[in-house]
């Protein structure tokens, strides 16, 4: 999972399966959020608050069970900050200059 912008996230997974009916994204209570027909391995997340975080995990399922990843977290990506100059500075001490 990466974070592609400050309120978005990308989700890929890999497709190792076969004859899976398809994949479904839960979020963090494993509720499900989206579902993915088979051979999805990837989508995107947006519309998410920026700098917070999110955690998924993918199950993939079959007729009769279901897998589920572990679950990952990642932050969204932090909202750049304009108009803040930083000054650098020499800083000696008078004990070790020597000149």
């Amino acid at each position: 999972m990466t974070a592609i912008s400050k309120t978005a996230l990308l989700i890929k997974w890999i497709d190792k399966y076969s004859g899976e009916l398809g994949y479904r994204l839960l979020d963090n209570s494993l509720s499900v959020t989206a579902e993915y027909p088979p051979d999805t391995i990837s989508t995107i997340e947006s519309g998410l608050a920026t700098n917070e975080p999110y955690t998924y995990s993918i199950q993939v399922f079959h007729v009769d069970n279901a897998m589920t990843s572990d679950s990952v977290t990642r932050y969204t990506s932090i909202e750049a900050v304009y108009g803040i100059t930083f000054e650098s500075y020499r800083i000696f001490d008078h004990h070790t200059c020597h000149q």
